[in-house]
This record gives C-alpha cells, sequence and structure tokens, in this order.
C-alpha cells in the first residue's frame, strides 16, 4: 500500500492496516479461548458428549484449510482455524472416552466418506478447490453431531457454537489478503455453527427447556430436562 500523510506527519497505511489485523486476530483468539474453556470443563464434567466421528473429521479438514490459508497468505486470518484445528485434536480424543457412546449406522457411513475423500486433497493441486472440498467434508462432519443433537440438545454447549461463530467473524475480519482461499472458510463457519445453534435452541424451545431462563450448567441436569419434558407432555 501507499504512504498517506497527515497533518502531524507521514503515516505507513500498510502499518496501520496490519496492526488492525492483528488486533482481530488476537480477539479471534481470545472468542475461541472464551468458548473453548467452558466446553472442556462441560467435556470433563459429563455434561457435554461431542460425537468423535464429527471431532476427528474436523480435525483433519481444518488442518488442511489451515495450510491451504497460509499458502495464500492469510495472515492473521489463519490463526483461529490454526488453534481450531489444535483444539479439535484434543476434544477428539476427549471424545472417545467422555464423548457419545449410541454410533449409529448412518454415523459410520458419514464418517466413512468423510475419510475417504480427504485423501483427495492431494489430487486436486489447487489451494481452491482444496478448501471446497475440505468445507463439504467439515458439512459432512456436522451429521452425527447434528443427528445427535436433534434428539439430545441438551449435550451440547450452546454456549461453545455462539462463541464459534465471533471467533470466525474476527476471523474474516483477520485475513491479511483477501481471496476465496482465504475468505471462504471463516465465512463457511460463521454460517455453518450458526445453523446448527438456531438447531440447537429449536429443539431446546420445542422440548420446553426455554421457558425459563437457564444457563448451560443447568440445561445439562438430566433430572430438570426429564422434569420440564414431562411437564410439557401434561400441559398438552
Amino acid at each position: 500500500m501507499k504512504e498517506r500523510h497527515s497533518g502531524n506527519g507521514r503515516v505507513m497505511t500498510a502499518g496501520v492496516w496490519a496492526d488492525g489485523k492483528t488486533i482481530f486476530g488476537v480477539l479471534s483468539l481470545v472468542v475461541s479461548i472464551a468458548g473453548y474453556v467452558p466446553y472442556f470443563s462441560s467435556i470433563i464434567a459429563g455434561r457435554c458428549k461431542p460425537h468423535a466421528f464429527s471431532w476427528v473429521t474436523w480435525t483433519m479438514a481444518t488442518a488442511l484449510i489451515f495450510l491451504a490459508q497460509c499458502s495464500k497468505d492469510a495472515g492473521p486470518g489463519a490463526w483461529v482455524t490454526g488453534l481450531t484445528a489444535l483444539a479439535c485434536f484434543l476434544i477428539s480424543l476427549f471424545s472417545l472416552r467422555n464423548g457419545e457412546k449410541e454410533i449409529t449406522r448412518s454415523d459410520e457411513v458419514i464418517f466413512g466418506i468423510g475419510l475417504a475423500a480427504i485423501p483427495l486433497w492431494a489430487v486436486t493441486q489447487d489451494p481452491l478447490w482444496s478448501v471446497l472440498l475440505m468445507m463439504g467434508i467439515i458439512s459432512l462432519g456436522f451429521y452425527p453431531t447434528f443427528r445427535k443433537s436433534y434428539d439430545k440438545p441438551y449435550e451440547e454447549h450452546a454456549f461453545f457454537y455462539g462463541t464459534c461463530v465471533a471467533k470466525f467473524f474476527f476471523g474474516f475480519l483477520a485475513v491479511q489478503h483477501y481471496s476465496l482461499v482465504t475468505a471462504l472458510s471463516p465465512l463457511f463457519g460463521m454460517l455453518i455453527n450458526a445453523a446448527f445453534l438456531a438447531m440447537l435452541l429449536w429443539r431446546r424451545r420445542h422440548l420446553g427447556g426455554l421457558h425459563e431462563p437457564m444457563n448451560d450448567n443447568m440445561a445439562f441436569e438430566p433430572e430438570m430436562l426429564a422434569m420440564r419434558i414431562q411437564a410439557r407432555h401434561n400441559v398438552s
């Protein structure tokens, strides 16, 4: 970028631009950590039960998107993607012990398709097609979590998915050089997490779980959930 002049002297526009991107990059990391801390805590406490198939799929796909973003100079905009890949890996390890145990045949089929499609990124030889492919695989990875959460919406942490929307928003603003490769992933992350969050809250409302203010920790109590569902049926 070119320099510009002000009444107080010369200002390097490129430097200001870079500083702003760094700030948004840091914000994306801060929001990420704010979401992951209670999510990990809920997993350890047994209140949240992540589906291992989803998190294993997301680990590999997100890591490859991170590499594609770095190859196209996403700058601070890639930080949130890298942290997400690392967090997905850790959550996938936790989910093997503390996660969802009811694995369906459809979960296995979708998981197999996702795993089989991941090596195709090496064939594309194009960062954009790699990103598009990985976005499709991430969508497939949502199926086991979506299926489980539709029936058991209190076994996922609503606040966490809200922070996912926010972190990818800041990640988009932090992108150093905008292109389809660098910008599609955070936009996609915002949309798919917002859609999942909307489904989660709708299902809770449908089950009668949002008639009174509550936080996620209260919502995970099975006795409370059973009482609310029974009350809903009695009213009906």
